[in-house]
């Protein structure tokens, strides 16, 4: 594993946004302590969260397991190697007054407010705001394709003295059940069953059970995050 400086991480991210999001203005920049790095993305309207999430959340390069309570160094795949540089990426995006009274007038109009008057939930402002960039009331972006890991492919070898063999391949629930931990199983149920709801959720979702858990946390934040 390379090693590498957070400003090192913080160069390729604004690499990967200025591909991602082109004639957005981002704000990049890094933060070194005694215990951990982050890099910090700052900036107004353009992009949602979630897409700018999904475009440079997979060059973090740890994450927290919440059973242990510990810190886990995972790295990152950057052009063949694997790289150990910020820890955590995070960011932070602003509405204009305008954009956010647009986005509140339409929620008014097509969704009702969440457990108390005038609360939407975090997923709901989202969804909304879609509805505005698709209908080309509000300008928007694509939604950011991730580079999540995938995993390697598992080469079948017959077995010796057999010419040809019909190899029954696990069905993906197989796999699932075999390679995910009880409690990563029950959350890729949950995500399979808000992808009506989030858009290219399920096109993102695989065995792998980090992959698993770093969806989850990016959603539960989505949901009930506070804005």
């Amino acid at each position: 594993m390379i090693h590498e400086k957070a400003k090192d991480t913080a160069a390729k991210v604004r690499q990967v946004l200025k591909k991602q999001f082109q004639g957005v203005k981002f704000s990049v920049t890094s933060d070194t302590r005694s215990m951990s790095s982050s890099v910090c993305i700052h900036w107004q309207d353009g992009p949602l969260e979630s897409d700018v999430e999904q475009a440079i959340g997979w060059m973090a390069s740890a994450r927290f397991d919440g059973m242990q309570d510990m810190r886990i160094t995972t790295g990152y795949l950057w052009e063949g190697e694997r790289y150990n540089g910020a820890d955590f990426i995070e960011v932070c995006r602003t509405e204009s007054d305008e954009r956010a009274a647009l986005v509140r007038t339409h929620l008014q109009q097509t969704r009702e407010p969440y457990q108390q008057p005038d609360y939407y939930r975090p997923i709901d402002r989202e969804a909304a705001e879609r509805e505005l960039i698709q209908a080309g009331k509000l300008k928007g972006f694509p939604l950011a394709i991730p580079g999540i890991r995938q995993p390697d492919p598992q080469p079948v070898i017959p077995p010796a003295g057999k010419l040809a063999e019909v190899i029954p391949f696990a069905t993906f629930q197989e796999k699932g059940a075999a390679r995910l931990t009880p409690e990563q199983w029950f959350k890729y149920e949950l995500l399979q069953s808000l992808e009506p709801f989030i858009k290219a959720l399920g096109q993102h979702l695989d065995e792998d059970g980090e992959v698993i858990d770093e969806l989850f946390k990016v959603v539960a934040n989505r949901i009930y995050g506070i804005k």
